[in-house]
């Protein structure tokens, strides 16, 4: 169950989102016919000053999903999406929706009609420091004892072209530094991605 609240006006952009899950499912013995009792919130805001030549633009969000906090409560609270963004967290891919707290800042310039330039940096916690951080897909991340919260950060620099309503150029670098909690289990090495891709629609 959900709800998405969002609007654009006047260069202000805002999204509010709310996710709850419930349901049973076959454990183990111990936790045969658990609930599922776990949630998610995100909002993020954005305002692009439209009067300036460069069309600067200031955004900021922030997320955060549930994580367990007992193995043997009978209750499961570790959000899990269905259908997750495998660029939840950035396009190394590295931490999915489930246990994470995350907060994001950006800024982006348009030095051109047809050019756009974005920079932004994200960092991210375990909700639960007795649940693990996850995959993009649900697998955990790392089986550790660890009880540190930060998982790691990202940044990222992304430049698009688009010269015409055909023509779509674009890059980005971004690079994920793994915390405490990841290179508590190692190896547990720094990811960099990197594309450029070009793109014609009619």
């Amino acid at each position: 169950m959900g709800g998405r609240w969002w609007s654009a006006s006047d260069g202000l952009r805002h999204d509010i989102e709310f996710t709850y899950q419930v349901g049973r499912f076959n454990g183990d013995e111990s936790t045969s016919d658990a609930k599922i009792r776990a949630w998610g919130a995100a909002s993020s805001l954005a305002y692009t000053f439209t009067r300036s030549k460069l069309r600067p633009e200031l955004s900021a969000s922030t997320g955060m999903t549930t994580g367990d906090t007992s193995a043997q409560d009978g209750t499961l609270g570790t959000f899990r999406s269905p259908f997750p963004n495998l660029r939840f967290a950035g396009a190394t891919t590295r931490l999915g929706p489930s246990n994470l707290y995350g907060a994001n800042g950006g800024f982006g310039l348009s030095p051109a009609r047809t050019v756009r330039l974005q920079l932004t940096a994200r960092s991210f916690w375990r909700t639960s420091r007795l649940d693990a951080a996850y995959s993009p897909v649900g697998f955990p991340q790392r089986v550790s004892d660890s009880r540190a919260g930060f998982v790691g950060a990202n940044a990222a620099l992304f430049g698009a072209w688009i010269p015409n309503a055909y023509t779509h150029v674009y890059s980005m670098v971004e690079v994920f530094i793994p915390g405490a909690y990841i290179r508590s289990a190692p190896p547990a090495e720094p990811s960099v991605f990197m594309t450029l891709g070009y793109q014609f629609r009619f």
